[in-house]
C-alpha cells in the first residue's frame, strides 16, 4: 500500500482543511417527502448518540478517521410539473440545524 499521495486519483493535492480524501465520512441522511432516512427519526440528543455509536465502527480501518455527519436532502427531483425541483420549506431545514 503506498501513501495518501499515491492512492489518490492524479491531480492537485487537497487543499489544507479538506475532508476528503482524508477522512472516512459516516452520515445519517434524511430526505422528508420521500420518506428515507434516519435523520429525525429519533429524538436529536439519542440521534446523535447513536451516530457517534455508528461512527466508532469505522474506525476499523485507522488510515482514515471517522468524520460524523448530517446529511439532510433539502431538493429533490421532480418528474411532473413545471418546477422540476421540489425544496423543503426553511423551517424543516432549521428544525435539524439551528
Amino acid at each position: 500500500m503506498g501513501t495518501l499521495r499515491e492512492m489518490a486519483a492524479k491531480g492537485p493535492y487537497p487543499l489544507p482543511g479538506a475532508i476528503l480524501p482524508f477522512y472516512r465520512i459516516v452520515a445519517f441522511w434524511k430526505s422528508i417527502f420521500k420518506r428515507m432516512g434516519i435523520l429525525g427519526e429519533y429524538p436529536a440528543a439519542e440521534m446523535l448518540e447513536n451516530l457517534k455509536g455508528v461512527s466508532k465502527l469505522g474506525k476499523a480501518d485507522s488510515a482514515f478517521p471517522v468524520k460524523p455527519a448530517l446529511h439532510y436532502i433539502a431538493v429533490t427531483a421532480q418528474t411532473e410539473g413545471q418546477n422540476k425541483n421540489l425544496r423543503m420549506p426553511f423551517h424543516q431545514i432549521e428544525k435539524y440545524f439551528l
